[in-house]
């Protein structure tokens, strides 16, 4: 196991913090600041005492030169809520359920805060660094989160993560991340305590001495100067509250019926087959969002496109 360089991490993930800040202060319309309270290594008995029960966690990969580190982030479910009440223009005290429009949402803004950081961070440490959001996903036990960590089927030490995260009106919260020691390699600082391949013979009159003392090999770094100073983000240029917000995309998809084949039907297919579908002729339409129904439609042809037209809305909030 390495050493971890708590100082220089700690630095570093708060230089991270700005423009996810940034990019959250522009989406939302409102300041945002973030903070690390605690940074150290933990294991997985240690970390389910840190753990909400009902939570939203975000999975991630971090990559740079050659590695790839998995990343978690988890939040408390109430303080998701939150954000996703503030995004869909509800009162953030109420309660609403995390569905699957709000999830993709909260991906979607989660992503842009990453590729902000990759994107600064990696300038100011010369690194060709990045982060790929891979799901958002509610959680209502702790052991889900656990078990997400076994399939990183790593040996290595985890690095547990404490931030505090304000947003003007909308939440003050504690986030956990967690990570492998390899995180501290993504930002180039180098690990402690691990021994090379070839080692220099030791010599008899230094025997004595070896057994007192453990060497330790390392390598020389050159590490940039760097102060962090956390600053408020203004969001006096922004104009209408939330404007960036409303441009995020979503895939939307409008699926008239299925069927189910077996592989030896799949591999018979022909051109001119027809497939029959689970759908009666005139049935209306699955409206679809990230994979979720969200209404009914009917189809129909305007301007020699296929459309649809919305007749019925599945679990709209209120």
């Amino acid at each position: 196991m390495g050493y971890l360089d708590q100082e220089a991490l700690t630095e570093l993930l708060e230089m991270e913090a700005v423009p996810v800040c940034n990019t959250l202060a522009s989406l939302l319309g409102r300041n945002a600041r973030a903070t690390v309270t605690e940074l150290g290594e933990t294991d997985m008995e240690a970390l389910a005492e840190y753990l909400p029960h009902f939570n939203v966690v975000i999975e991630a990969e971090r990559t740079a030169e050659g590695l790839r580190v998995p990343q978690l982030y988890v939040f408390d479910r109430a303080d998701m809520v939150k954000i996703s009440n503030f995004i869909m223009g509800l009162p953030v005290n109420t309660e609403s359920p995390l569905d699957e429009i709000a999830l993709s949402t909260l991906k979607e803004v989660a992503s842009q805060c990453m590729g902000a950081a990759m994107d600064d961070l990696g300038d100011f440490l010369g690194r060709e660094m990045g982060e790929v959001l891979t799901r958002v996903t509610a959680f209502d036990s702790a052991e889900r989160i656990l078990d997400t960590i076994r399939r990183w089927d790593r040996e290595q030490q985890l690095v547990l993560i404490r931030l505090h995260l304000e947003i003007d009106g909308v939440l003050a919260a504690e986030v956990i991340g967690i990570a492998t020691e390899e995180l501290q390699e993504i930002f180039g600082i180098p690990v402690i305590g691990q021994e090379t391949a070839a080692e220099e013979p030791v010599q008899a009159e230094d025997l004595a001495f070896k057994k007192k003392e453990k060497t330790v090999s390392f390598r020389e770094v050159s590490f940039p100067e760097f102060k962090y100073v956390p600053v408020d983000n203004q969001v006096e240029s922004i104009g209408e509250e939330r404007k960036k917000l409303r441009e995020i995309t979503l895939d939307v998809s409008v699926r008239i019926g299925g069927t189910v084949c077996s592989v030896k039907d799949i591999l018979a297919l022909q051109k001119g087959q027809i497939l029959t579908l689970d759908k009666q002729a005139g049935s209306p339409a699955d409206v679809v969002v990230n994979g979720k129904l969200i209404g009914k439609g009917d189809v129909l042809v305007t301007d020699e496109k296929f459309a649809a037209r919305i007749i019925e809305i599945v679990g709209k909030r209120d």
